[in-house]
């Protein structure tokens, strides 16, 4: 994953500045309904955000000191191979330090992805309900002084900014596709192999109550990936929707043919899939729970049932 970020850095910092400049501003005739839902999104992603930042510098610092403060001395926070063994602090402070930056330097990487992924769906899902607004409101331009013109004028705000928004779209599929794909595989081959050590009669509760620990965060972290392409997929599929449930039956007939260009023009439903191999949605969810729950039957059968 780290790799593939790495490679695609350029489109990265292109999708930063699209996000920066606030993607489309309507010739600056943005309506204080767009601004509001801006603000919200906004919002949104600032509290998944820290809340998953937050947690993950709690779980950093409670796994790496209970080595020092709970377990047997001169002990490890994490399992790891070092060319020496440690009978002193004079090598177990040096090793101390040296796990930490490893572990530091994982928690981190792992969690600047998933914020970037938060932070790019989220505008893009913010900016989608920005764009209905916007379509919403050609009922009241329909209805005033130089109406068609100021139609017309709209349905090409509204094109312009679903054109930047699909290819915004795009870019985020293809900037986390191997994020995706390895969050969707490891996350049911995890729950499965967790599911079935938590209930083997050789795991103590000390043990169980450890994996559960693990368990948990990986299965939210899934979920959430999966309520956010969903989100998407509503989002963009309540385009054609608003637009069918205008007043276009009473506007004149060039701009029925305009909102008909974007109705067939929207009909598609954006969903993120990881190299199109799995959806992120409820869908894809449910089918990862089910995956796991095959792998766990099968982890049990190959035990004998125990």
């Amino acid at each position: 994953m780290l790799s593939s970020c790495l490679v695609k850095s350029s489109l990265f910092l292109k999708m930063q500045a699209s996000v920066k400049s606030g993607v489309y501003d309507y010739e600056g005739n943005i309506s204080e309904e767009q601004i509001l839902a801006r603000a919200a999104a906004n919002r949104d992603i600032q509290l998944s955000t820290s809340v998953f930042a937050m947690s993950c510098v709690a779980a950093l610092v409670s796994s790496y000191f209970k080595a020092p403060l709970f377990m047997q001395q001169y002990s490890l926070p994490y399992p790891i191979w070092l060319p020496y063994k440690i009978t002193s602090y004079w090598r177990y402070f040096p090793s101390m330090i040296f796990v930490w930056f490893i572990a530091e330097s994982m928690v981190t990487c792992a969690c600047s992805n998933w914020v970037a992924y938060v932070t790019m769906a989220g505008h893009l899902i913010g900016q989608f309900k920005i764009l209905v607004i916007a379509i919403k409101e050609i009922d009241g331009l329909a209805k005033g002084e130089d109406a068609e013109i100021k139609v017309k004028a709209r349905i090409k705000c509204c094109v312009q900014h679903h054109l930047i928004l699909i290819k915004f779209f795009f870019d985020i599929q293809s900037y986390f596709n191997t994020s995706l794909l390895v969050a969707a595989f490891s996350t049911g081959l995890i729950l499965c192999t967790l599911g079935y050590l938590v209930i083997s009669p050789e795991t103590t509760m000390a043990m169980a109550g450890s994996l559960l620990f693990v368990l948990i965060p990986e299965l939210c972290v899934a979920g959430y990936y999966c309520v956010l392409g969903q989100k998407i997929a509503d989002v963009t599929e309540e385009i054609g929707i608003t637009i069918y449930s205008l007043e276009w039956y009473t506007m004149s007939l060039p701009v029925q043919r305009d909102l008909l260009m974007m109705l067939v023009g929207s009909k598609k439903t954006r969903q993120l899939t990881g190299f199109g191999l799995h959806e992120f949605s409820i869908k894809g969810l449910s089918e990862i729970l089910q995956a796991s729950f095959t792998y766990f039957n099968m982890l049990v059968a190959l035990s004998g049932g125990k």
